[in-house]
């Protein structure tokens, strides 16, 4: 009476390279954050100008890390987890830094 149905098939997804690339690119940025914010508050502000240049090198990490993340969007038949993870956390570090260096500049 019932015919059973056959055992559904999903499409061929796969995993973004970028949407991955970002996700790294960002968890790597959040950890040198925490680091340079660390050795900074423990020599009271005046670490001196590679902590500077570290913070901005990770500022344009960033934006590299939110434009593969968006890069991986335009993939097709890809999980999106990945690239959506990597422009959130970069998408959030660049406003951090450039709040960071718009502080700095005020002050």
């Amino acid at each position: 009476m019932f015919r059973k149905r056959e055992s559904f098939k999903f499409k061929g997804r796969k995993h973004s390279v970028r949407g991955n690339f970002s996700v790294i690119i960002g968890c790597f940025v959040l950890i040198l954050f925490f680091i340079t914010v660390g050795i900074s508050g423990s020599q009271g502000g005046n670490s001196g100008s590679w902590i500077g240049l570290t913070g901005f090198s990770c500022f344009f990490l960033s934006i590299i890390g939110f434009i593969l993340g968006y890069i991986g969007f335009k993939e097709q038949d890809i999980y999106y987890i990945a690239p959506l993870t990597g422009v959130i956390i970069n998408g959030l570090l660049m406003i951090l830094y450039l709040s960071l260096y718009f502080i700095g500049f005020m002050s």
